[in-house]
């Protein structure tokens, strides 16, 4: 299977190192687990059913692992093996937020702070 290879992001490169997790097992919960859409990025889930016929031995211990990507960059990577119902139940869609700003860019919670509607 031909896939581009996606670039770490130095958060994810500090998970991975904390979680036991190589660069190549990243490629390979992202080659073979199945991937969710959720809040504007892909998460690529590795359950026991994903591991093809013959490789068990050798993936067993990536059960349960998540590949976070956004924009072809890995994000982040846990392990939890129940991670793809709570995956699931994520909204579909990014929220976004604004804060409205002061004219000094200040937040409006500063005292020196009058928030100009427009």
């Amino acid at each position: 299977m031909q896939f581009p290879t996606p670039r770490i992001d130095e958060h994810a490169a500090l998970r991975m190192a904390q979680r036991n997790v190589t660069n190549d097992d990243a490629l390979q919960v992202i080659g073979y687990g199945t991937i969710k859409y959720r809040t504007g990025v892909e998460f690529y889930f590795l359950a026991q059913r994903d591991i093809p016929p013959g490789r068990e031995r050798e993936l067993e211990r990536l059960v349960g692992t998540t590949v976070v990507v956004k924009r072809g960059r890995i994000r982040t990577v846990y392990k939890n093996r129940r991670a793809l119902p709570a995956i699931k139940r994520k909204s579909k869609r990014q929220r976004i937020f604004s804060i409205p700003l002061c004219k000094d860019g200040l937040p409006p919670t500063s005292a020196r702070c009058r928030v100009t509607r427009q």
